[in-house]
């Protein structure tokens, strides 16, 4: 304790990088919060359809959304590769529908991203800074902002990665961390992330 100063505790350390995730999350998704009534281009369209069909499945049929029926004489809808219905954050269809749910998700998954990609890059040893502009590289570049912007909600599940590769990292060193490794990967690929 130099100069009289409170001893700064790890716990206390973790809020202004999660402060800084949740702002420049929130200043990069500000402009489809602008408007709720609008959706993006080209794919916006076809992924909101099988949202809108999987939870028009939960809501109005109280069924659980297997299939399709309005694409083409029906398609599965839980079995589809590119299905999001397993995520943990499907209840945001059912409850704000599919529209304001897939907006929510993609400021859910940037900051998810963000928050891996900085604790990743402080277990590498990289700084406070260079782990915070790192976090934002990886959640703003271009590959990822292309395909949110026209509208493949598959593409969300990029955000898993930092996280994978840090239990995978840890894994090495406590078995343990197989248990959140596997857990990722299934939610990953549940997600529609077959790509991935």
């Amino acid at each position: 304790m130099l100069g009289g100063g409170r001893p700064t505790s790890r716990r206390g350390s973790c809020w202004g990088p999660a402060l800084f995730c949740v702002a420049t999350a929130l200043a990069f998704t500000r402009p489809i919060f602008e408007d709720l009534g609008n959706w993006g281009i080209q794919d916006w369209d076809q992924h909101l359809f099988h949202h809108a069909v999987a939870r028009a499945s939960v809501v109005e049929y109280g069924q659980i959304p297997l299939w399709n029926p309005y694409h083409w004489s029906g398609v599965p809808l839980l079995a589809s590769p590119e299905s999001r219905i397993l995520t943990p954050t499907f209840p945001l269809h059912l409850a704000f529908g599919e529209l304001v749910g897939l907006k929510l998700e993609v400021f859910l998954y940037l900051l998810f991203g963000m928050l891996g990609a900085q604790r990743l890059l402080r277990e590498l040893g990289v700084g406070w800074v260079a782990s915070l502009m790192g976090s934002s590289v990886f959640a703003f570049d271009s590959w990822y902002s292309v395909h949110l912007t026209v509208g493949h909600s598959w593409a969300l599940n990029v955000a898993y990665l930092p996280w994978v590769v840090l239990c995978q990292r840890r894994a090495l060193a406590d078995r343990i961390y197989v248990l959140p490794l596997s857990l990722l990967l299934a939610l990953c690929f549940l997600g529609g992330g077959v790509y991935l």
